[in-house]
């Protein structure tokens, strides 16, 4: 059973760490060749592992062939779903999350109705089932996958999209002096690049500079708030499936409750994750800009809840700490690719939301180890509690930093900041006066956005500024 137990574990290893390879072949081939190979290959490693008459076949099938091809499939469409519902959208929280449910929902639907399969029709059967639906769903899906045509550069995302059928037109009379100062909305000058284009901010020295007037160590800042970023999601997987694979060993192990009991556990875990991953698609895009708070106090809910743990004692203690434990974790899982966008803002995002799977996988490929090895040297899984609460404090201390060093480097693109509400308030007030659809695009004022937040400009803000 331990060994069966590490060829599931691998397969969900490889699902989020190979998201770099992903990526690439998303950009070389596009998504819906990128997920069709992926569908394929994940459909002939369940296939193929109808067939194994070895421990081996299945390490060859189901965790290699059938991780890295369900990476393949899943992680392009989190990226088309960002290009259809970029940063300034509206709808860019809920859409982004919305995947998140379907991976929760199939999570509880799957699980007892393989068992209900193994019962019947025996394993090979039932993969051999799950290989032909996966194929033809999977085959199905792929063909409705679109690139979006206005994308431009999936790489970055801009505060503001300047399409009128999106946004309405500014009038000036509403423009910041940043605007007021602008004469072309796509191209930046050397000099404004180097300098606030801002008619307030002649004089101000280095420690009062906005991200588009980045100094040198600006790139050390940025990449500063990358590592917190990733590091932080990284304590929270750890401890994570440190406990939500090994939970129902422990259970079993050291409080005497059935398997069949400790199963519906994680069932009750499950259903915690979709009720939060729900809310936030519903109520995610009005703390927009705010997420890194939600991680911070998921984090602390969780250090709470495994304090909390360490005194269960039955099966309903246990189901307490499992159903709070899933709806703490599903926030976070649900609002990736949104907060992505917030560690650099808005700047690549799916590079970010990549990077961030992969440290999703590595977590859940060392947390089930460690806790095994916890327990083979003490005897017991209680101690995984200890950590946990040491990783889950850890990870609301980074991503609370990030939020401070965020608000204090760099106030005009966090929450509130000129930057990340002039495109709001903007549209708000020009939807007001139903303007919306009444003014001629050439004639519309421009945005000047700083090249932090887009890449159209010619030069870079992480190079060098003389």
């Amino acid at each position: 059973m331990e060994t069966i137990g590490f060829i599931g574990s691998l397969a969900g290893f490889l699902l989020y760490v190979i998201a770099p390879l992903a990526l690439f072949l998303n950009a070389k081939i596009g998504t819906r060749f990128t997920a069709l190979l992926g569908v394929i290959i994940s459909s002939a490693g369940l296939v193929g592992a109808a067939w194994s008459t070895e421990i081996w076949h299945l390490f060859l099938t189901y965790s290699v062939l059938f991780g890295v091809g369900a990476s393949l499939s899943t992680h392009p469409s989190f990226l088309l779903v960002g290009e259809y519902f970029p940063r300034n959208n509206k709808y860019h929280i809920a859409a982004t999350s919305m995947e998140a449910i379907g991976g929760a929902l199939g999570h509880v639907i799957i699980q007892p109705l393989s068992e209900i399969f193994i019962q019947h029709y025996g394993w090979s059967t039932t993969f051999l089932i799950f290989g032909v639906t996966e194929f033809i769903v999977g085959t199905v899906t792929c063909a409705t996958f679109r690139p979006c045509s206005t994308s431009g550069n999936t790489e970055t995302t801009a505060l503001l999209d300047d399409s009128p059928e999106e946004n309405s037109p500014i009038e000036s009379t509403e423009l910041s002096p940043v605007d007021k100062t602008t004469k072309d909305a796509n191209t930046f000058s050397s000099e404004s690049e180097k300098h606030v284009i801002n008619e307030n901010h002649d004089n101000v020295d280095d420690k009062q500079m906005t991200p588009g007037t980045l100094p040198f160590n600006g790139y050390s800042i940025l990449m500063l708030f990358v590592v917190l970023w990733l590091i932080g999601c990284f304590s929270t997987s750890l401890a994570y499936y440190a406990h939500s694979i090994v939970i129902v060993k422990y259970m079993e192990k050291s409080l005497n409750i059935d398997s069949w009991r400790g199963a519906l556990t994680i069932v009750w875990l499950g259903i915690g994750e979709i009720i939060t991953r729900l809310v936030t698609c519903i109520f995610g895009d009005r703390i927009k800009g705010r997420l890194f708070w939600l991680y911070v106090f998921c984090n602390i809910a969780l250090v709470l809840d495994n304090v909390a743990g360490l005194s269960g004692r039955d099966f309903m203690h246990m189901s307490i700490f499992t159903s709070v434990m899933g709806l703490a974790a599903g926030p976070m899982w649900a609002a990736w690719y949104g907060a992505c966008g917030d560690v650099l803002f808005g700047q690549h995002i799916p590079l970010l939301f990549t990077l961030t799977r992969s440290m999703n996988g590595i977590g859940l490929g060392l947390g089930p180890l460690i806790a095994g090895v916890i327990y083979e040297s003490t005897g017991s899984y209680r101690n995984v509690f200890f950590l946990n609460c040491g990783l889950y404090g850890a990870a609301a201390i980074f991503f609370l930093l990030l939020i401070i060093l965020q608000r204090h480097l760099y106030p005009d693109y966090t929450y509130g900041g000129e930057y990340f509400n002039l495109a709001v308030k903007s549209d708000r007030k020009n939807n007001n006066a139903g303007t919306s659809n009444n003014t001629d695009d050439n004639s519309r004022p421009h945005i000047q956005m700083d090249p932090v937040l887009t890449l159209s400009s010619k030069k870079s803000p992480y190079e060098k500024l003389e």
